[in-house]
């Protein structure tokens, strides 16, 4: 067995998406050095300045506690084909070591600065466990569900000009997503932000599609669209389908959000501890995220033979995202939130809520007593869509490659169709029979 010289790839969350705020950067280095008291006594007054007064104090451990995470995924090949994928998280539980024992509105403030990336859908699961936790009903249900539609969107975008343009050798286009990003971050709520941002984002979708869109609908018309139409999706679409990326034996889709689903989860999680890290559905791994939501939609059927999933999931994510616009105006005008973001009471006490985001189902399981969170579980999509015999693996394995580069090429680009919120290592190792 001979390395590839270890060749390692890393994708730092922080670098390509949402940037940290100074307050979690103070919680990552109080994270990382909890034994320097220095660290913690400005961590400790910046909370008391922001009215989040956690009594913190350091600990005598010498070795580092990461608050992010990392995924490591070891690939096999044979020099012909990939023989085998490792795939092993790193992923401390931070709300172990953050949330228990705080009153809940600190925790409402704090777990959406915890995790920055996709941080409006962490405030609305939150905010929707907490809640269902008191047995109260949902807190300004429709501004939520167009925070969460918002950033959905803007992920989107920025998988489409920025992350999948680089890996397959097409030109990267970031302004009208820092537009896009910029218009979301300024925005208060009032129908004239939201009127704003919606012109950005109907632009921005204009311009993926070249103001051609085809016909969701229809399988005939988005071949005839991807052969001839020279927009900046249909080149990405085109050369998805030539990367001969794997399409052999899938794992389940995870169902769409209901209350059924969100309590099976819920006792999941009572019964098994290691749920939260590696969730499974009737017993097996899932795969969550616009995909798995439109599991139902006439174009998988009249797909080609052979199309592989990631081709799928790009085009999944762009049927929900020509959708967002229409949605977010209907909200505007008052219409009631679709199941997007829903919140179930398990028992007194106990609360779970689960939020349809960019990447798939996250879900939060509170349980309070009075107004302190006595514990608090977090399930991110990552742990469903990179579970190790997950989609992932279902995707590499026995996958044709012959050259290191074109190895390399189709490993990211399985990895970005699934697309994870944590940085990831990727080591390929090479046999020789």
């Amino acid at each position: 067995m001979k390395s590839l010289g270890r060749k390692l790839r890393k994708f730092r969350a922080g670098r390509r998406r949402h940037p940290f705020s100074p307050l979690d950067y103070g919680l990552k280095d109080a994270a990382q050095h909890p034994h320097n008291p220095t660290l913690i006594t400005g961590l400790t007054n910046r909370l008391q300045k922001w009215n989040l007064a956690f009594h913190l104090q350091p600990v005598s451990e010498s070795r580092d506690v990461e608050i992010e995470g990392s995924l490591r995924i070891s690939v096999d090949w044979d020099g012909e084909r990939i023989c085998g994928v490792r795939v092993f998280s790193s992923r401390p539980d931070v709300t172990r070591a953050l949330v228990g024992g705080r009153r809940a509105a600190e925790v409402q403030a704090l777990l959406p600065r915890i995790f920055s990336i996709c941080k409006r859908a962490q405030a609305a699961a939150v905010e929707a466990a907490l809640d269902a936790a008191r047995g109260a009903p949902p807190a300004a249900a429709r501004h939520r569900e167009m925070e969460v539609l918002a950033e959905v969107a803007v992920e989107y975008l920025w998988r489409l000009r920025i992350d999948l343009p680089g890996l397959l050798g097409l030109p990267q286009r970031p302004a009208a997503v820092a537009r896009l990003k910029h218009e979301l971050e300024r925005n208060r709520g009032t129908g004239e932000d939201w009127s704003r941002f919606l012109v950005a984002l109907q632009a921005a979708i204009e311009e993926e599609c070249g103001g051609e869109p085809f016909a969701q609908g229809d399988p005939e018309a988005l071949r005839e669209w991807q052969a001839a139409c020279d927009a900046p999706f249909a080149q990405i679409l085109r050369a998805l389908h030539l990367a001969a990326l794997g399409h052999g034996e899938k794992p389940p889709y995870l169902p769409c959000l209901s209350d059924a689903g969100l309590r099976q989860i819920g006792d999941a999680l009572e019964r098994d501890v290691n749920f939260a890290k590696l969730p499974l559905h009737q017993g097996a791994p899932a795969e969550c995220g616009a995909r798995a939501r439109l599991i139902g939609h006439p174009l998988w059927q009249a797909l080609p033979s052979g199309t592989s999933r990631a081709y799928q999931r790009v085009l999944a994510r762009w049927i929900e995202l020509a959708e967002i616009p229409p949605q977010l105006s209907r909200l505007l005008a008052g219409e009631t939130p679709r199941c997007r973001i829903l919140g179930v009471t398990l028992a007194p006490g106990h609360g779970i809520a689960g939020v349809e985001t960019a990447r798939g189902l996250l879900v939060h399981a509170a349980e309070l007593v009075g107004e302190r969170v006595a514990r608090y579980r977090i399930v991110a999509p990552t742990e469903w869509n990179f579970h190790p015999e997950g989609a992932l693996p279902a995707d590499l394995i026995g996958l044709p490659a012959r050259a290191p580069r074109e190895l390399a090429q189709r490993v990211d680009l399985a990895i970005q169709s699934l697309d994870p919120c944590l940085r990831h290592d990727v080591e390929l190792v090479q046999f020789h029979a």
